[in-house]
């Protein structure tokens, strides 16, 4: 999701909004895919008519209009032709960190209700210039960051939801905004949140949207890189997951592609085979965001259609990428997964379409579709938005005169009042009525072009099925005939139409394995019917295993002094089979690094030794190390940290330490010791000594978070300790331990204040110290 530059507001009533420093414009010759933006926003008159009357479900909801004319459908339902399983995070909302509402109270009970199983973080291509780690937007680059909604909080909200986290870590620019998206920088974030904090963040995004770059001539997303090419971008990929991975092997990285049939694919150079080719061996999931149709454009029924399009549509773009991911997958390739973490109908510029329910039942069969046809987790843009003057076209449904892709009001300029669900959110809920995870999605047809039908065989033994009326006009009687399930006859009815509030719900009774029943112009219709002795059809057997391997590195980093070694077991996982033996070779070694294996093929394990000589550079490098059998091939990460060597007779290691006092003496006193280590630090201890004449203790911090353990004791001195949890690390970079005092109005000189540092790296220590 594209996110212009934005600005902070401040209003007379004190209340702040986020508003567009220009309005975003693109011309280009044939499709364009510029992604969407928030337009200025300004005060407006909201309509005050309610939407155009809408039809009540006949059957078991309510009478039909007079008016509406009646057409007819066929529905087959099989029970027992399993399409798909309905994944454990099948249904994604979007959030951002530019969100003034994210963290409403009320948020998290509509998230429940609406079924929300994955939100993505921290919001379109506002990842791409993010600073994690201070929730700030990095240098030279304009959006905005809202102060409280950090990357603590949003995981606070992910636990009460019971939702799984999808993040995207910035591809795009490095925290000093000198140039691109920096590996290790991504690695300290997985590093912070599963190690330090435990929450167990599985999958993550490698930038978005990195194609529109400049690479095609459009471009809004921020790429420091000197290269904008898929080649370089498939290359880099490799280099952040194995970043990533040396720190969690675990994780599930995911790499970004276009929507097949959706530009920039067909341009030269091709950006999805150029970046698999690169890459395809070591992601875990592609990333495609998929908007139906380009702004001023827009049709209902255009719209309605697109997910089942034959040629264009949902299917399509998956037999597709199953195409590619077959092609450049290797032997993974049967277990790289799909994930759609941006969809709406329109690509920017909303109008009133995402404001009626039109897009509610596009939502819905878009939703599905993409499970039906294999997608893993399908994201809906997004939470909260704001008001967006796109088509207001008098040929598009419903009397809403802007646009808002959020499925919550934010209640600006007009808006209803903040967090008030919009016709899309009942979309999704509808969406989870129908099935949740562990639930099987069965075949079913409709002899009804208008009458679009999805069915789930539930895991508790009940059958769901949701008709989606495309028809604006007319009511269609669809007669249903259900094959391999047994119904009770009692069924909950759930519907939800243009005249709707929200979805509503009916008692039934008599529902056989034939029944009849009427839905409503432009309406969602889902009946759920109780089982009686059925069974949970299986999913689709999965393809018969094949032969491979993968290999894991223990440890997955290693850090040693110039002239020394170390030594990490690489092991052979087999699956489907596979018991041949392993060769081994590594690759991405400095100069003056070796590396070599022992033994040199394996089918269990191995040794490999990283030698660093005399000579070789200061740094972190990460090693691909490949097991080969045969045609097939795994790839692992192992990190090496080559530190100095301690120079003869001692003397400062290779971190480096600034002190500085600040604050507003003679009533406030701060001082700050600026840490800057280009290599990772593995123990740590920072004292600072302040003599206690006309100061209060006020306070201590840091900006290295939960790994540094605080303390504080008093006297004739106040002693600031900052200690490096044992077994925790601090990687290559910089932060801040800070001693804060009140003073009392009588000046005191800070010179008198002392520091020490005592740290560990690369197997050697080092002791520094001085004054403020």
């Amino acid at each position: 999701m594209l996110n212009n530059a934005r600005v902070l507001e401040r209003f007379p009533t004190g209340r702040n909004r986020l508003v567009d420093k220009k309005s975003l414009q693109i011309q280009k010759a044939g499709a364009i895919s510029y992604r969407k933006s928030l337009s200025t926003f300004s005060d407006f008159a909201r309509a005050g008519a309610a939407a155009a009357t809408g039809i009540a479900l006949v059957w078991a909801v309510g009478a039909a209009s007079p008016a509406a004319a009646q057409t007819a459908a066929s529905v087959q339902v099989n029970a027992a032709g399993g399409l798909a399983a309905v994944p454990a995070l099948g249904w994604g909302l979007n959030t951002a960190v530019w969100d003034g509402n994210l963290l409403d109270a009320v948020v998290p009970n509509l998230l429940t209700k609406a079924g929300v199983a994955a939100l993505r973080y921290p919001g379109g291509s506002t990842s791409d210039v993010y600073n994690w780690q201070t929730n700030s937007i990095v240098p030279g680059q304009g959006s905005y960051a809202n102060p409280n909604n950090n990357f603590d909080a949003f995981m606070g909200l992910v636990k009460t939801v019971g939702a799984a986290p999808v993040v995207t870590v910035n591809y795009g620019s490095n925290a000093g905004g000198t140039g691109g998206g920096d590996p290790a920088y991504a690695a300290s974030w997985v590093q912070y949140a599963n190690v330090v904090k435990g929450y167990g963040v599985k999958y993550w995004e490698i930038g978005n949207e990195v194609y529109g770059n400049g690479e095609y001539g459009a471009n809004w997303e921020t790429d420091l890189h000197s290269q904008h090419d898929p080649a370089t971008y498939g290359r880099n990929v490799v280099q952040f997951v194995n970043a990533m991975k040396a720190v969690d092997p675990t994780i599930k990285v995911g790499v970004v592609l276009t929507a097949p049939g959706n530009w920039p694919d067909g341009q030269s150079p091709d950006w999805n085979t150029n970046v698999l080719a690169q890459c395809g061996s070591v992601i875990d999931f592609v990333v495609v965001h998929w908007y139906a149709q380009q702004p001023g454009s827009e049709t209902d029924a255009g719209l309605l259609a697109s997910p089942q399009d034959p040629s264009s549509g949902v299917a399509a773009m998956m037999s597709k990428l199953k195409s590619l991911i077959a092609q450049y997958g290797g032997a993974r390739a049967a277990n790289i997964e799909t994930f759609v973490t941006e969809t709406n109908s329109v690509a920017y510029n909303p109008g009133k379409q995402t404001l009626s329910i039109v897009n509610a039942m596009f939502t819905a069969d878009n939703m599905l579709a993409w499970v039906e046809n294999g997608a893993h987790s399908v994201d809906v843009w997004d939470l909260h938005n704001g008001p967006v003057w796109g088509n207001s076209s008098s040929s598009l449904f419903g009397s809403a005169n802007y646009g808002d892709y959020g499925v919550l009001s934010n209640g600006w300029s007009g808006e209803p009042s903040p967090d008030t669900p919009f016709p899309t959110y009942y979309g999704m809920q509808m969406v989870s009525l129908l099935g949740k995870a562990g639930d099987t999605l069965v075949a079913t047809s409709s002899s009804n072009s208008l009458l679009t039908t999805h069915a789930v065989q539930q895991a508790n033994g009940n059958l769901a099925l949701l008709l989606i009326n495309k028809d604006p006009t007319n009511t269609v009687n669809a007669n249903v005939s259900l094959s391999g399930f047994v119904p009770t006859g009692a069924a909950t009815v759930y519907a939800y139409t243009p005249s709707s509030n929200g979805v509503t719900s009916t008692g039934a009774s008599g529902m056989g394995s034939t029944f009849s029943i009427a839905a409503a112009p432009y309406s969602l219709t889902t009946v759920v019917l109780a089982g009686s002795g059925s069974t949970t059809p299986p999913p689709p057997p999965p393809p018969p295993p094949t032969p491979s391997f993968t290999l894991s590195a223990n440890p997955t980093s290693l850090s040693v002094v110039q002239g020394a070694s170390g030594s990490a077991t690489i092991s052979v996982t087999p699956s489907g089979g596979f018991n041949s033996s392993v060769s081994f070779a590594a690759s991405g070694a400095p100069s003056g690094v070796t590396a070599s294996f022992s033994p040199t093929s394996s089918p269990t394990s191995t040794t490999v030794t990283l030698a660093a000589g005399a000579s070789a550079p200061v740094g972190t490098s990460v090693f691909s190390i490949t097991g080969t059998s045969g045609s097939l091939s795994a790839t692992t990460a192992l990190a090496l940290t080559v530190t100095a060597a301690p120079p003869s007779g001692g003397g400062s290691g290779p971190a480096s330490f600034t002190a500085n006092a600040v604050g507003s003496p003679p009533w406030y006193y701060e001082d700050d010791l600026h840490l800057t280590t280009s290599t990772q630090i593995t123990a740590l201890t920072v004292t600072i000594t302040v003599p206690s004449a006309n100061v209060a203790y006020n306070g201590a911090y840091n900006t290295f978070g939960g790994q540094i353990v605080q303390s504080f004791t008093s006297g004739s001195n106040f002693v600031y300790s900052f200690q490096l949890t044992p077994g925790q690390v601090i990687y290559a970079g910089s932060g801040t331990f800070a001693a804060q005092m009140n003073g009392n109005g009588t000046m005191r000189a800070s010179s008198g204040d002392l520091w020490t540092a005592t740290y560990t790296a690369g197997g050697a220590t080092y002791t520094q110290s001085g004054h403020f």
